[in-house]
């Protein structure tokens, strides 16, 4: 498809530019053809006057050549001339729109395939968890020996992938709503400090389930932006720092004041980012195949997450960082700019 649009487009942009060039080149033959004409008049005039002149003097009479033959070869010349150039201007004008064109068309050849990879990557997610639910129930028809509680286990499991299908449809949807709204008409004065507090409140549970304690340090500081929004991004990286982090651990949530921005910090002490995976933990459905993905309880989510988290803070005209090293644990940093007084 882009192909095609690429040709046509080349020729498009091939075909204005010669239109140009051919248009210029013939008000420039007229102009020059006609500034030849009075020039090579006017000369011969001068000349005739300055022979007779001379001719008086020596008797002689000198007839000079026909002014209709040295204009129509001098625009015969200049016609060639400008022939030559065009045929030079349509070779550049041909690479020169090819190079446009392709320019033109990349970004809109790289929403296609972020598009088309991005359904591609939605259909496979969801029909992961479908299949294994279908699977289930149509063992538990099936098999007429099973217990009630190996039914009620299937029903858990079944619950399961609905609850992840139903984060995965969640998480697609405030995306799809945060592209498509303008957040900064929502941006109000609002407490960092707070937002800090409940995003640390909103995980406690998950903590308390690995026996992880979350210190809070936080300054009071006030920063233009969505409470909601922030609120959930900085949710998003504590729950991360939860789900990598090992048993009976810390994390550190930290709220501070560097200059004139404001810095979120969230550190855990789990096993770590490896420098594979680095370059692209922030690229929507990426996920590292790591052995800790595949423990049991430990859901690695859709790899919707951490890009969530990173599309909110840009919004916010900050920035998002990360640092880690393998089984020592990972830092993210978040910086947004404080309220102006």
């Amino acid at each position: 498809m882009f192909k095609s649009a690429l040709l046509k487009l080349t020729l498009w942009y091939l075909a204005t530019i010669l239109g140009l060039c051919l248009f210029f080149s013939f008000l420039l033959y007229q102009i020059s053809n006609r500034e030849i004409s009075t020039g090579l008049i006017n000369q011969y005039k001068r000349i005739e006057i300055d022979m007779y002149g001379n001719i008086i003097k020596k008797n002689k009479r000198i007839i000079p050549a026909s002014t209709d033959d040295e204009i129509n070869l001098r625009s015969h010349h200049l016609l060639v001339s400008l022939m030559y150039f065009n045929i030079f201007a349509a070779g550049i004008a041909g690479v020169g729109s090819y190079a446009l064109a392709k320019r033109a068309l990349q970004p809109l050849e790289a929403a296609h395939e972020q598009q088309a990879r991005f359904t591609s990557d939605v259909s496979h997610e969801l029909r992961t968890p479908l299949s294994a639910m279908k699977t289930e129930s149509e063992v538990a028809l099936i098999d007429p020996t099973l217990s009630n509680e190996e039914l009620r286990d299937i029903l858990k499991s079944n619950l399961e992938e609905i609850d992840k299908m139903q984060n995965l449809t969640n998480n697609l949807l405030r995306i799809s709503k945060l592209e498509n709204q303008d957040l900064k008409k929502l941006f109000t004065d609002i407490a960092l400090d707070k937002v800090v507090s409940i995003a640390r409140r909103n995980n406690i549970k998950a903590a308390d389930k690995k026996n992880i304690v979350i210190n809070l340090h936080a300054d009071k500081l006030h920063i233009l932006g969505n409470e909601d929004n922030l609120i959930q991004a900085v949710s998003i990286l504590i729950d991360n720092a939860i789900k990598y982090s090992n048993h009976d651990s810390t994390i550190d949530l930290i709220a501070r004041k560097k200059k004139s921005s404001a810095i979120i910090e969230v550190k855990d002490h789990g096993i770590g980012i490896s420098n594979q995976d680095m370059p692209y933990i922030f690229d929507r459905f990426y996920r590292a195949e790591r052995s800790r993905t595949k423990e049991p309880g430990n859901d690695s989510g859709y790899g919707l997450g951490l890009p969530l988290a990173k599309f909110i803070v840009e919004l916010h005209d900050g920035t998002i960082a990360v640092s880690s090293n393998l089984n020592k644990g990972t830092s993210i940093l978040i910086t947004l700019p404080l309220k102006k007084s």
